[in-house]
């Protein structure tokens, strides 16, 4: 790779970038996302697959209660244990009525972001219409307040809804924060389907159908300057690009592919490296990306190998890999909570199944069954823990593999659990959110979870969701 406002890579995959609720990736990319969330799957599609899934069978729109939110805004990263009383609506803000609703689901889709100081902010479409609504909302109260919400003739195009350092950004738009106003975005005409990806150290990663570009903001409002553009032939960013490494030492995977060719992005410079590199086509075969506090870790069970990488791309370890052991293979078990693990730890897991960092190990069984990979199963990693286990009627993204339950495509994008191990959270991008009864309480009822659309995490207690007539939040049932 050369160094300049324009960088090239010779990625193998495909160019012409699909629709992301049409495609999925079926290479995997564990991305360390903190000390709560350790190994998060992101989108990485190496062979085109169209993916239908079941809509989300979202919890009753009950009227709020008349306490609002009475929890202590804590965010330890785990379910509270209360949740195992159920699920009560604590809040509610209707952006649609009965005359809007066209369908069960009147909101297509969401996506939400979080300031750090009490505010919500959320993008959603309808089913049908023109264009899509940003809200601010204020959740530090026991009722929310919404600051101001903008309607905008456009369309996300599944964009994610970016923070930066002076508002926000999807699509092709740049709104401020503090009054919702928007400008156009500059990028707007970078490339097919060109829209943020990330925001790292300031700047702004945009990205389209072969390329990605480099943006930062100036003084005046709505005003960026590009900083680099990289482009390939077979360059197919995810979205939202996952990170490695931690402050001016991240880098960005960006584009994968299970033939042998796995792009890393600089967000500094846009310089593009390959993983591994210089490999001769076919001699990985299906591999696994994974991101950790310090690196990479590439996988391939053809290869027998597990090579690890810094930030950067420089080799920095290579270690057996046998699939065969514990039924260890990383497609079938995933470790949550804990603290993020090094490359040489996600090694040592994808060969042993055992995850001693992290809080537990989440599997999915029942791939004989009458209801194939419905169960949950949870051990944990201290000592003497029971494993906990729960049938539910649909796990997203299980399936069947070589007569076991595999997590394919998208494995959960959050998964976390309460210390008492009895609820699991999950929560993916494309099929929405759960709260699942790990403890068999009985108070999500015979489905054992309670559904939710989209949602996302405000505090140990409070999860705000899309449902069919706006935005809700849910806490758990007061006794």
């Amino acid at each position: 790779m050369t160094h300049g406002s324009e960088h090239r890579t010779t990625a193998g995959a495909p160019a012409g970038a699909p629709s992301a609720r049409q495609r999925r990736r079926r290479t995997t990319a564990l991305a360390a996302l903190g000390a709560v969330v350790v190994l998060v799957v992101a989108l990485a599609l190496v062979r085109d697959h169209v993916f239908s899934s079941p809509s989300p069978v979202l919890l009753p729109s009950h009227p709020p209660r008349a306490q609002g939110y009475t929890g202590d805004h804590q965010d330890t990263g785990r379910p509270a244990p209360s949740w195992s009383g159920g699920v009560d609506t604590a809040w509610s803000i209707r952006t649609f009525d009965d005359n809007w609703r066209a369908s069960k689901n009147a909101i297509r889709s969401a996506e939400f972001a979080a300031s750090g100081d009490g505010r919500v902010f959320t993008a959603f479409e309808a089913e049908v219409g023109d264009g899509f609504q940003v809200a601010s909302i204020n959740v530090t109260g026991p009722a929310p307040v919404v600051e101001w919400m903008h309607f905008y003739p456009h369309h996300t195009d599944d964009a994610p809804l970016i923070t930066t350092d002076a508002g926000l950004v999807i699509a092709d738009l740049v709104i401020d924060s503090s009054t919702g106003e928007s400008t156009p975005a500059p990028w707007a005409d970078e490339s097919f389907m060109a829209t943020p990806r990330a925001h790292v150290n300031g700047t702004l990663v945009v990205c389209g159908s072969g390329s990605c570009s480099g943006w930062r903001q100036d003084a005046g409002p709505g005003q960026w300057t590009r900083q680099w553009k990289a482009s390939g032939n077979g360059l197919r960013p995810t979205s939202p690009l996952t990170p490695a490494g931690s402050g001016a030492s991240t880098w960005l995977l960006v584009s994968s592919s299970s033939a042998g060719t796995v792009t890393i992005l600089d967000p500094s410079t846009g310089e593009l490296r390959d993983l591994p590199p210089e490999q001769s086509s076919g001699e990985w075969g299906d591999m696994q990306v994974y991101a950790a506090s310090d690196g990479w870790a590439v996988v391939s069970a053809e290869a027998g190998q597990v090579l690890t990488y810094t930030p950067d791309g420089q080799a920095s370890g290579a270690y057996p890999y046998n699939p065969d052991i514990d039924s260890g293979s990383h497609r079938f078990a995933l470790p949550i909570g804990g603290r993020t693990p090094t490359a040489g730890e996600v090694a040592a897991f994808v060969t042993t199944g055992t995850a001693p960092w992290a809080d537990g190990v989440l599997r999915v069984l029942g791939a004989q069954e009458s209801r194939p990979c419905a169960t949950y199963s949870f051990t944990p990693t201290a000592e003497g823990a029971p494993t906990r286990k729960a049938t539910v009627n649909h796990v997203p993204y299980a399936e069947p593999v070589d007569g076991k339950c595999a997590f394919t495509y998208l494995p959960p994008r959050q998964a976390r659990v309460s210390a008492d191990g009895a609820i699991l959270f999950t929560a993916s991008r494309y099929d929405g959110a759960s709260l699942v009864d790990l403890g068999g309480s009985g108070a999500f009822g015979r489905a054992g979870e309670a559904r939710l659309g989209p949602a996302h995490w405000l505090y140990d207690d409070l999860v705000v969701s899309a449902d069919p007539y706006g935005i809700a939040a849910f806490a758990p049932k007061e006794p």
